[in-house]
């Protein structure tokens, strides 16, 4: 079997692997209307995906690290999943991170910060379609905008340089060959 044969079905066999399920990891950020960055970080969801109705799916975001003003941030995991719980002010907490018009519903996604007033809790929330907020204790709602953008995984990064790399060697017995002829 020649080597060019060898290294396709080599190709075709990872391609296809079934991929494990795995957390998933999201870089956002928070900025209010003045572009002004306050929140920053990355999310973890559980690979498990949820159906709501209205045919939208989420995700249970399981951690968040980053920044909140400057101050570190610690996440506020949901005891009572999938049931609401209450913590500071905020008495309802689902930890969803959804895939329809808003990533966040209006229970949003409580995390703590000394940068936070008051006991230093506070809650990233949707507010409606592509609009977000963070309420706090002290200062009520910040009204910004919410980006969020995949991390991609080890795998995928797999997969590109093992493409890469046949498409280097197919082009170097490509160039043998050319030379021999």
């Amino acid at each position: 079997m020649s080597f060019r044969v060898k290294c396709a079905a080599a190709l075709i066999t990872i391609a296809s692997a079934a991929p494990l399920a795995a957390q998933q990891n999201y870089n956002f950020e928070f900025t209010d209307s003045s572009n002004a960055l306050l929140l920053s970080g990355t999310l973890t969801t559980d690979p498990t995906v949820n159906d709501l109705a209205g045919g939208i799916h989420s995700n249970t975001i399981t951690g968040m690290t980053g920044t909140y003003l400057g101050q570190s941030i610690t996440f506020a995991p949901n005891p009572n999943a999938p049931a609401p719980f209450t913590v500071s002010t905020f008495t309802a907490n689902d930890q969803l991170l959804l895939n329809g018009a808003t990533l966040l519903d209006d229970f949003g996604l409580v995390f703590q910060s000394a940068a936070a007033p008051g006991d230093g809790y506070a809650n990233l929330l949707g507010v409606g379609p592509g609009e977000y907020a963070i309420l706090t204790a002290n200062r009520g709602f910040i009204v910004g905008n919410f980006t969020i953008a995949q991390v991609p995984e080890p795998a995928t990064w797999a997969m590109m340089l093992i493409g890469f790399g046949a498409i280097g060697l197919s082009l170097r017995f490509r160039r043998n060959r050319r030379a021999l002829a």
